[in-house]
């Protein structure tokens, strides 16, 4: 299903529309975010798939400018405009794949100047109108689309969901759609979405869903997802709720695997509880029953359409996710999380492990400042070949700092 190309989507009209619906008293505010990430790994194993030139360790920095412009019109209209800009050192590739590629019309990024070892990159991260009627939102335009209920992963948040290890959740990337919410009773939405496929992919037609949300009772909540992405026909639903001081969550996706045609599914299930002293723990499980099982699957995994797109955030069945968060004095917070898992080869199972660990400092009301450590442990890849999970992932640090003006 095909509807009209989106073509006279551009940047100009999602500006010259609400300045003209700003002659009507609208409400108005421009927010800028800039952050400076400085980033480091080294790996003692010499990959050269993870590192460039087969060295032991490597080093960059990313600049990013945000501006933000949102208003809001007293005649139900409202838009959010952020334009990014950004500087890398040395120069990465700016990946086809991703979800943030996969539902976007027109390009994700361009590039205004680079060299060999710069590149300085700009584009819309979202520009979306919203009009209220009634019980009625309709949005249109680039947008973030979040269905999910788990905390580390979110098998029914189909236009795209965070990694696990994403510490910066604060601005979600938008995609292309139309989106309309409807509010039948003050307990429950019904969205529709339809999210058009990039331009330059004519394997791939646009995808749609519908998702159902209501609430039951003070802290019970059930979601119901219906839908075709990416050419995959999607089922899914979530429950979240509490038992006492014990807050847990199911979920699952079942959809169509694109070569077999045989439908798998994807579960998670999680716990949060939260100590006397604000020590916060969070546990999740994930399976995937078209994982790989073995080492010699996660080839064949990692090249999936569901990984390629960023859909599929693991490469193995099972893996098992703990964290610990704690806000450590008014300034000072931190945060410890774990993933593991596990392969069966012919001598048994073999684990491999994830660690992370993160410290946020507030400089002032609007600047903070991050730094977070991340290790691998498990088999090493072999010749750009994935051996385990996460062992070919090197340790790294990075430090963030970012301003809000």
């Amino acid at each position: 299903m095909k509807l009209i190309q989106p073509q006279s989507l551009s940047a100009l009209s999602f500006i010259l529309l609400p300045l003209h619906i700003s002659l009507c008293q609208a409400e108005q505010s421009l927010t800028t975010v800039a952050s400076a990430v400085g980033f480091a790994q080294y790996d003692k194993r010499n990959q050269p798939s993870l590192l460039h030139q087969q060295q032991n360790s490597s080093f960059s920095d990313q600049e990013t400018l945000r501006l933000m412009w949102q208003g809001q019109s007293n005649v139900g209209i409202s838009w959010d405009l952020h334009y990014m800009a950004y500087h890398q050192q040395p120069k990465q590739n700016i990946s086809t794949q991703g979800f943030e590629h996969i539902f976007r019309y027109h390009a994700v990024k361009q590039i205004v100047k680079q060299s060999t070892n710069h590149a300085l990159i700009h584009g819309l991260d979202r520009a979306v109108l919203t009009l209220d009627y009634k019980n009625f939102r309709l949005y249109f335009g680039r947008q973030p689309i979040s269905f999910g209920a788990g905390r580390f992963w979110q098998p029914t948040d189909v236009f795209g969901a965070f990694n696990p290890t994403e510490l910066d959740r604060e601005y979600k990337p938008g995609v292309d759609a139309t989106v309309i919410d409807f509010y039948p009773s003050e307990f429950s939405k019904l969205t529709l979405a339809y999210v058009f496929t990039n331009k330059t992919n004519t394997e791939l037609s646009d995808s749609y869903a519908a998702q159902f949300r209501r609430s039951i009772g003070e802290s019970s909540e059930i979601t119901l997802i219906a839908g075709k992405v990416i050419a995959q026909n999607v089922l899914g639903g979530s429950f979240e709720s509490n038992i006492g001081a014990i807050a847990y969550r199911l979920e699952e996706l079942v959809y169509q695997e694109p070569s077999s045609k045989r439908y798998e599914n994807i579960i998670i299930a999680g716990l949060d509880y939260q100590f006397d002293n604000e020590v916060i723990v969070s546990s999740e499980y994930y399976y995937n029953s078209n994982g790989a099982h073995t080492p010699q699957q996660l080839f064949a995994s990692a090249t999936s359409l569901l990984s390629l797109t960023g859909l599929q955030k693991q490469l193995g069945k099972r893996v098992a996710g703990l964290a610990l968060t704690k806000q450590l004095s008014a300034l000072f917070s931190g945060s410890y999380a774990m993933f593991i898992a596990n392969l069966r080869d012919d001598a048994g199972y073999d684990f491999s492990a994830l660690h992370q660990a993160s410290l946020s400092y507030s400089l002032a009301d609007e600047s903070d400042l991050l730094l977070a450590l991340l290790y691998g442990q498990g088999k090493a890849a072999n010749k750009q070949v994935p051996a385990s999970e996460f062992g070919h992932i090197p340790l790294s640090a990075s430090l963030r700092i970012r301003l809000y003006f």
